[in-house]
């Protein structure tokens, strides 16, 4: 994993066993996980904005780092989108998608961490997970939750249920079912409901990712367009002052050039 380098994905610099537990020295992040910044801007106020995109209060001189914008929470989830697109074309699948395991570094940067469950598939496109143990229920792909199939595009799932979490500020996936009955909800096709303050546009991205064949589902790659076609209209209305300008993240991410 220390091969891996791309902006959107937490470094890891090296790591140590001797005498002691395994301890691993990676990239600092100023804010700690996603799900936690998301949760605290609640405490904001009304800086948060609903999907067309406006600020409801407070002016672009004093505006408390942890508001958001709705361009902000599509910015959020277009880095990750194409941290994962080069996961996939490492040929590596992370397992563990959500809020909890996304870091925000210095500038509102989103790295990807938590290496935990990640494989690697070069050899084949899937992994079969055949150990007993905890699993991320409210996250998982049906092919995961049923057969124990991981691929990049059960990650794809996980993507729509972290799309989910970014527009309702880390709220808990399918809140009031308890896990024991997702099972059969999903496979009768139950989906989650598009959230008050979310675009029609990004929940149909949402539930492209929640389609019940893998090969249905996006690929990483046309997830980051449509996202980006989506940073690019809400453009507008980025708070300059709070954010990382979106010249900035293209640049940045190679994409300018």
């Amino acid at each position: 994993l220390k091969q891996v380098n791309h902006p959107h994905i937490i470094r890891l610099y090296g790591a140590c066993s001797q005498d002691g537990p395994l301890l691993l020295i990676v990239e600092y992040a100023k804010y700690g996980s996603l799900r936690g910044f998301l949760r605290d801007s609640r405490k904001v106020g009304p800086g948060y904005v609903g999907s067309e995109g406006n600020r409801t209060s407070g002016t672009l001189d004093h505006v408390d780092e942890r508001a958001l914008t709705m361009g902000d929470l599509i910015s959020f989830a277009w880095q990750i989108s194409r941290g994962m697109q080069y996961l996939a074309e490492m040929k590596l699948v992370h397992r563990d998608l959500a809020a909890r395991n996304i870091l925000v570094a210095e500038g509102r940067k989103m790295k990807i961490s938590d290496f935990g469950l990640s494989r690697d598939v070069y050899e084949e496109d899937s992994y079969v997970k055949k150990s007993k143990g905890r699993i991320p229920v409210k996250w998982m792909a049906i092919e995961s939750l049923f057969d124990h199939i991981y691929t990049t595009q059960s990650d794809v799932w996980s993507f729509g249920v972290l799309l989910w979490e970014i527009v309702t500020l880390g709220g808990n996936p399918y809140p009031g079912i308890p896990p024991e009955r997702l099972f059969n909800l999903l496979k009768t096709g139950h989906r989650m409901d598009r959230p008050d303050n979310c675009s029609e546009e990004m929940y149909r991205l949402m539930l492209q990712c929640w389609k019940q064949e893998p090969d249905k589902r996006p690929k990483f790659a046309d997830i980051s367009q449509d996202l980006e076609k989506m940073m690019v209209k809400s453009r507008d209305y980025l708070d300059l002052a709070a954010s990382t300008p979106l010249d900035s993240l293209l640049y940045d991410d190679g994409l300018s050039e």
